[in-house]
């Protein structure tokens, strides 16, 4: 895995843990918003967790694989991405 793509998900880490930060400070109290975002990452969730437990999973195909490395960042922007619709 390049050292980019470690900065790429730390980038990502930053915002949902920002955005959690956010409801539970009150600073985000929209309770239609946060189910939202709350569907999306449920989805998401079941997608990454395909990837770990079918028969092609991550095990078996290469962590470092380029295809998985694609797969994770696609799963983390359309939760991020959700993050940023709610939020403005």
């Amino acid at each position: 895995m390049l050292s980019s793509d470690n900065l790429i998900y730390e980038e990502y880490i930053w915002k949902i843990s920002v955005f959690i930060n956010d409801i539970t400070s009150g600073r985000l109290i929209d309770e239609e918003k946060i189910h939202q975002v709350a569907i999306v990452i449920d989805k998401q969730q079941k997608d990454l967790q395909n990837m770990f437990f079918s028969d092609n999973a991550i095990g078996v195909s290469g962590v470092n694989n380029a295809e998985n490395i694609e797969q994770i960042k696609d799963i983390l922007n359309i939760i991020i991405d959700e993050i940023n619709e709610v939020s403005e």
